[in-house]
């Protein structure tokens, strides 16, 4: 899944469709909790971020927030 959803990610500035846009970030932010503890998931979800969407990372924090402790013990240099 990381490889594609980097592809995904490089690909996404080029969607003109805002709906198929829309639905891939949805998708990312839904799998963040994956995505975070790779590094290549990591750096997709910090591309989502520098978007500075306040509803993209509004829906990544909620994501996380629940299980920040969870995800520092697995990888503790992603806090």
């Amino acid at each position: 899944m990381i490889p594609t959803a980097i592809f995904l990610v490089n690909y996404l500035p080029r969607l003109y469709k805002y709906y198929l846009r829309q639905q891939l970030i949805q998708t990312i932010v839904k799998n963040c909790l994956i995505l975070i503890i790779d590094p290549a998931g990591n750096y997709i979800i910090q591309y989502l971020l520098d978007f500075k969407d306040s509803n993209i990372t509004l829906n990544i924090i909620n994501q996380v927030i629940n299980n920040i402790f969870f995800i520092a013990n697995i990888n503790m240099h992603i806090i």
